[in-house]
């Protein structure tokens, strides 16, 4: 996993390079929304951007409850009938607590230990929990699959198995994953019908984690084209869906899943023959400039950090306007609301934790690239 984000910094700073010569400006333009930051005022941006991400860091450590739980009530919500083995002493797990351990983790791939603060404690305790889940889940089957002999009503969900097996870079659960592939042509997960109206992206968000843990499936299991195939399908399906969507937040969370799946192929080799860097940066910068969007923290946060983990390539101050929005929406005590309309409680521990990510990525970017006037 370090190796992986080690080799990332570097293809992005070859591509800031290239961008100061002028040479790849034709693959995005930049959104009407964002000024820039100037090179005089770049120490006085880092200085902001520590110290919010401090903040964030230590309200998300006060959010969570001695049971692992978080004050959020979504991050509370049980599903009906779910019940999730915890092998773990005193130890009760849902899929919403899930979803908190799953952000502790990719907290601990992008800052280093010492950046982790007292949050270290929750992310080594998170990384318990999941590393003892994974024996059992490496032998369990899913409930919400086409494929009728890998079903288990009482398996676990589809994108929670690849988010977990993906953070662990699990051959084996990649493997069940390869073998609950169904449909007609064998190349779908969840039925048609799992997801309806307006929840119809769910579908690509899902799919699009699972199309990433196949990358680690093991070497004798490795079909030719098999993840370009399915990456490949998933996108044009993403295309009808975009068609016809009226939502942009919903546009937005179809996007970034692609743009993480399309990076995680490009980093092992895998050639998409769809131009989804100059197709997707367009979509995403196009949907910054919306109100709506600006108006969704959580979304915002999302788009700039799918676009940075994509390799982005343009200045960092393309996205000066976003972040500065970002800094100004934090509340006393360190944490972020979804949206600025609301000040509701729903979603505001799940909302800092991807605040804390988008600025940490920009961060990094900002030390990297180059910066225009």
């Amino acid at each position: 996993m370090a190796e992986r984000i080690i080799n990332r910094i570097v293809m992005l700073f070859l591509i800031f390079i290239i961008a100061a010569a002028g040479l790849v400006g034709y693959l995005v333009a930049k959104p009407s929304c964002c000024g820039p930051i100037e090179p005089s005022g770049t120490e006085g941006i880092v200085k902001e951007l520590d110290e919010s991400i401090e903040e964030g860091l230590q309200y998300l450590h006060s959010a969570r409850n001695d049971d692992l739980t978080y004050n959020d009530p979504y991050l509370q919500y049980i599903y009906a009938g779910e019940e999730l083995d915890c092998p773990v002493e005193d130890c009760r797990i849902t899929y919403r607590t899930l979803d908190a351990m799953f952000n502790l983790k990719f907290i601990d791939q992008d800052f280093d230990k010492a950046e982790q603060g007292a949050l270290a404690q929750h992310i080594a305790k998170a990384d318990e929990v999941m590393t003892a889940m994974l024996p059992q889940w490496r032998e369990s089957r899913l409930y919400n699959i086409q494929n009728q002999g890998m079903i288990d009503p009482d398996g676990p969900a589809l994108d929670t198995y690849c988010i977990m097996g993906l953070i662990y870079e699990d051959p084996e659960m990649a493997l069940v994953v390869k073998q609950s592939l169904g449909g007609s042509d064998g190349s779908d997960w969840l039925p048609e019908s799992f997801y309806a109206g307006a929840q119809a992206f769910r579908t690509v968000a899902d799919e699009s984690w699972c199309v990433r843990l196949l990358l680690y499936l093991p070497e004798d299991e490795q079909d030719d084209g098999l993840v370009e195939q399915l990456a490949e399908k998933l996108m044009g399906e993403a295309d009808k869906l975009l068609e016809k969507e009226s939502s942009l937040i919903y546009k937005a969370n179809t996007v970034f899943h692609l743009l993480y799946m399309a990076q995680d192929l490009e980093d092992k080799g895998i050639a998409l023959s769809i131009d989804w860097r100059t197709k997707y940066f367009h979509e995403m910068t196009d949907l910054l400039d919306h109100e709506v969007i600006q108006d969704d923290t959580l979304t915002v946060a999302n788009i700039i950090d799918s676009l940075i983990y994509a390799g982005y390539a343009v200045p960092a101050d393309t996205f000066s306007e976003s972040v500065q929005q970002l800094l100004e929406r934090q509340q006393p005590g360190g944490k972020w609301f979804m949206n600025i309309n609301s000040d509701s409680e729903d979603l505001q521990v799940f909302t800092t934790f991807r605040v804390v990510l988008a600025l940490k990525k920009y961060k990094d970017l900002l030390a990297l690239a180059p910066h225009t006037n």
